[in-house]
């Protein structure tokens, strides 16, 4: 309550006030004009001497009161005046703003850009039917020290209000709307921690220490509830689905501590949910749902703590996008880091969204082990992923993949903060989907058999990719899911037994390469004596050269090659009408 301000006079004759002092932004009312000081009672707020607030519904008339000052019947004895003010150096120790000392140590400001005139309002009807009560609320103000009695009329005389709420608990409201039309309007919210953090300072280091978690009743309850369902679910196969709409809503409620998790864990209870007829009707919950109910039940109490953190910062940022071709990404601070593949055919008529969901989780999976253990940017053109990444899909398909995402995020301790932007600003993920590779066909099975048993073991495939590798340790052209690297001629080849069925224009480089590093291996070629590489082969045109130690014709049948995903490459989509060869390489010295 404002130093000056006052509540007296009962009977309409002086309602409650808002002096000036206090206020540090007024200035003498001597220096308004005589129009300021002489303006009716009732031109700047609607006189409701005859409006009696306790005829409203309860919920129109807490919108008509959540502004004012209020005084509540039966009100705690606790008095909380000056203990902010006393404690004023722990505020100052763990940096709190400017503003919020200064509003501790010196009051609350009225934030005034402009000044209201001399105004004289009467009390309200329901003040005036409840004056017992108005007389005591006051007397226990004075007497708390919670307001002061003025001993001249002040420049501003609000109203006063009694609000009679169903159970008949009264409230006093100081009726302040005169006022408000000169205040700076300031919507301040701090809905959750989330929010509040971004209020700390980073310099402080006590926060480190702080958690926050789930009251054991709480999980308590969500457990009795799951147990609940699950003896429903043994007994009579159904259950009232008000029951599981209850335990999915105790769930999503513990989203501040738990995060997105609640969101995912419970699409499939939420499907089910919205399978019924009516809140009165009985439900079958699906297996999957029941997998949730089951997971919430073990893990509830090992998921039930999240540190307090003020560390806004990412460590990489990463853009991907998807087209009718395939898909592609990248990480920003190492660009040559790119993930791209195509599409196989059954996929190219998906939606957009499960196109562009299954784009964030090929390259996520892509680049894994690059990210491993870091907070990362993400950015896609695609709305739905945003939120499907976020809080899952009622779609099975979407929520699959939104798991898939997730547990892989937990797998590897990668924190995402997925972002939607124009598809103006993801050009050049845009560029990268929609690359079209002739050349990512390979050998089949039965080929890599024949060469395994003739050669092998051998070690690396050093040209392949995620739909055509035959060796748990393979190169690619971009990152692919599992794959070791890429551009296999940044890593040195000697003294490992490598398999290589590079792109055909790239034959002459590996064998230069395979020279180079003294490299031994089995290279799969078509045997072409026109083509450019035949003379390092076989530079006489009759005999291969000593470094070729064995060969073995291989089958042209279609069916003993695996077809890139571009159908236009010849390899795998046709059988051949020349022959293919796997050469036996020994460049070592």
């Amino acid at each position: 309550m404002p130093r000056n301000s006052t509540l007296e006079n009962l009977n309409g004759d002086h309602a409650s006030t808002v002096g000036r002092t206090n206020t540090g932004e007024l200035t003498d009312p001597s220096k308004t004009t005589r129009q300021q000081h002489h303006t009716k009672e009732t031109s700047f707020v609607k006189d409701e001497y005859n409006f009696d607030i306790s005829s409203l519904d309860n919920e129109y008339a807490q919108n008509f009161t959540h502004d004012y000052y209020e005084y509540e019947q039966d009100g705690t004895d606790i008095i909380v005046k000056g203990r902010l003010k006393e404690n004023i150096q722990f505020w100052i120790n763990i940096g709190a703003y400017d503003y919020i000392i200064d509003t501790i140590r010196d009051g609350y400001k009225i934030p005034f850009y402009s000044i209201p005139p001399s105004t004289y309002l009467h009390n309200n009807l329901s003040a005036l039917k409840n004056s017992d009560f108005v007389h005591t609320a006051i007397q226990d103000l004075l007497q708390r020290g919670l307001i002061v009695q003025c001993d001249n009329r002040p420049f501003v005389v609000n109203p006063l209000t009694v609000s009679v709420q169903s159970n008949l608990k009264k409230r006093l409201i100081l009726d302040l709307r005169a006022v408000n039309k000169h205040l700076w309007k300031q919507s301040v919210k701090f809905e959750d921690m989330r929010t509040a953090q971004q209020h700390i300072k980073l310099n402080y280091s006590m926060f480190k220490k702080w958690f926050y978690k789930i009251p054991d009743n709480r999980i308590n309850k969500m457990i009795h509830s799951i147990d609940d369902i699950i003896s429903c679910l043994t007994g009579r196969k159904s259950v009232y689905v008000k029951k599981v709409a209850s335990v999915v809503g105790q769930i999503i409620s513990t989203y501040l501590v738990i995060g997105n998790l609640v969101y995912l864990m419970t699409k499939h209870l939420t499907i089910d949910v919205n399978t019924s007829a009516s809140w009165y009707s009985y439900i079958k919950l699906s297996e999957s749902s029941i997998e949730q109910l089951q997971f919430w039940k073990l893990n509830i109490s090992e998921v039930n703590v999240k540190h307090f953190s003020v560390d806004e910062s990412c460590h990489s940022i990463i853009y991907s996008d998807a087209s009718d071709t395939g898909f592609g990404g990248y990480i920003v601070e190492t660009p040559q880091n790119i993930a791209h593949g195509m599409w196989v055919e059954s996929e190219r008529s998906n939606s957009s969204t499960l196109k562009e969901l299954s784009a964030l989780k090929k390259v996520l999976l892509s680049l894994i082990n690059i990210i491993s253990g870091k907070k990362v940017k993400w950015f896609t053109d695609n709305q739905n992923v945003v939120s499907i990444v976020s809080k899952g899909s009622t779609k099975t398909i979407l929520q699959n993949l939104a798991l898939d995402i997730f547990s892989a995020c937990l797998k590897y301790n990668v924190n995402i903060d997925i972002v939607w932007i124009p598809r103006t600003q993801n050009e050049k993920a845009d560029f990268l989907s929609r690359i079209v590779d002739h050349d990512d066909w390979g050998i089949s099975y039965y080929i890599f058999q024949l060469i395994e048993s003739l050669w092998g073991p051998h070690e690396v495939d050093w040209f392949a990719s995620d739909h055509n590798f035959k060796l748990l340790v393979f190169y690619s052209r971009f990152w692919n899911e599992n794959s070791s690297g890429i551009d296999a001629f940044t890593v040195d080849w000697y003294g490992v037994n490598g398999l290589f069925v590079p792109p055909v224009f790239l034959i002459p480089r590996v064998i230069n390469y395979m020279r180079q590093c003294n490299a031994v291996g089995t290279l799969i070629v078509p045997c072409w004596p026109s083509a450019s590489y035949w003379p390092m082969l076989c530079p006489n045109g009759a005999d291969f050269t000593d470094q070729v130690t064995a060969y073995v014709e291989l089958p042209s049948g279609k069916e003993f090659y695996t077809p890139g995903k571009s159908k236009k490459a010849i390899f795998g989509n046709t059988d051949l009408t020349f022959k293919m060869l796997a050469l036996r390489l020994d460049f070592r010295e």
